[in-house]
């Protein structure tokens, strides 16, 4: 069956009658997460990978227990009243994502979700039309930490200089991941080019092992490590985590191989928008070990450019990465494709202004 047309698990949280039904739902969600004492929860955000990190976490710690998760990505409002009710009473854990749409948004839902673990995986430019800068992306990021119940454990990228420093080291227990030697969760020897798959070495207190994972591209790292990390908390030592890294399924449309009958691969990511989501599947593109590369892209987010110029760059990242690039949307522009030829010789660019 085509998986475009296979009916969702559970209606979309866009839909009316959940919206109308909100209010109801967050207090019934409130009164529920209370009775639900034997359940560890965790939350986790971030600006980007953090679907990824929830999935691949719930599939680490389903080996400890039975576990609940956050259905795809809802993961604000109405998808956070309902991730909490989906936990029954005999899940040992509940993995829950939590997104800002603004400032202010992401502390009350850590308040009603009351986790034992925080996971910030990092901040990023995926909320500019939120937040002025970096800075108070990480303030709102860390406010995570506000529900935290007594004795909880944050798990944040060591190597996010912006978000340590919106963390209260003093108030809260700080577990970090990342590549320097101040993490106690470490990876290095990161290899991951196409059509290799992610790979690194895996370095904690208890030891040290060679972590294999089905995502394409090296940046998808922070997101194993704080899956990895968060699972050693509760109790999962890395050797029994590893076969179970390898089976994860890829989310859709986030650096997602799709075999062709005629041998040829699609890598679609084709769900986030951001610069700081797009730079990384340019530079799988870039280094990938393939006979031809062909780019299909339309525009990007996140960025402080006019329109004009942030097409021009977008020409520009096209050119170092592929051999063909067809551009679509709008912007895409006849008048475009002829300055990119002129610029780069011997590249074949195509146009078109509809989706």
């Amino acid at each position: 069956m085509n998986p475009r047309r296979q009916k969702p698990k559970y209606p979309p949280t866009g839909s009316w009658r959940i919206r109308a039904a909100a209010p109801f739902l967050n207090i019934l969600a409130f009164f529920w997460r209370r009775l639900l004492v034997g359940t560890r929860f965790i939350v986790v955000t971030g600006s980007l990978g953090k679907t990824t990190t929830k999935d691949c976490l719930a599939a680490l710690l389903g080996l400890l227990g039975p576990t609940a998760k956050s259905y795809r990505n809802q993961n604000s409002g109405p998808g956070v009243y309902l991730s909490i009710m989906r936990t029954m009473s005999w899940h040992r854990f509940s993995v829950i994502e939590l997104a800002t749409s603004g400032r202010g948004t992401i502390a009350p839902a850590a308040w009603l979700v009351r986790p034992h673990i925080a996971v910030i995986t990092c901040v990023a430019r995926a909320h500019s039309y939120a937040f002025a800068n970096l800075e108070q992306t990480a303030a709102e990021k860390a406010s995570i930490c506000e529900g935290l119940l007594p004795g909880g454990v944050v798990v944040a990228n060591g190597n996010d200089a912006r978000l340590m420093n919106a963390i209260d080291v003093d108030r809260y227990r700080v577990k970090r991941f990342g590549t320097t030697e101040s993490c106690s969760v470490r990876a290095d020897h990161i290899s991951a080019r196409w059509p290799q798959r992610l790979r690194f070495g895996l370095h904690t207190a208890a030891g040290s092992h060679v972590v294999q994972t089905p995502y394409v591209g090296a940046h998808w790292t922070p997101s194993v490590l704080a899956a990895l990390t968060t699972a050693e908390v509760c109790g999962l030592q890395p050797p029994h985590a590893l076969d179970t890294l390898r089976d994860i399924e890829v989310f859709d449309g986030r650096l997602q191989p799709l075999q062709l009958p005629n041998g040829a691969v699609f890598l679609r990511d084709d769900y986030n928008s951001s610069i700081d989501s797009l730079k990384p599947a340019l530079k799988v593109l870039r280094e990938a070990d393939a006979e031809r590369r062909i780019l299909v892209v339309t525009d990007y987010s996140d960025s402080p450019m006019k329109p004009r110029r942030r097409v021009s760059g977008l020409g520009r990242l096209a050119a170092e990465c592929c051999e063909v690039a067809v551009f679509i949307g709008e912007r895409a522009t006849s008048e475009r494709e002829a300055r990119l030829h002129l610029e780069w010789p011997g590249r074949m660019f195509m146009a078109s202004p509809t989706y």
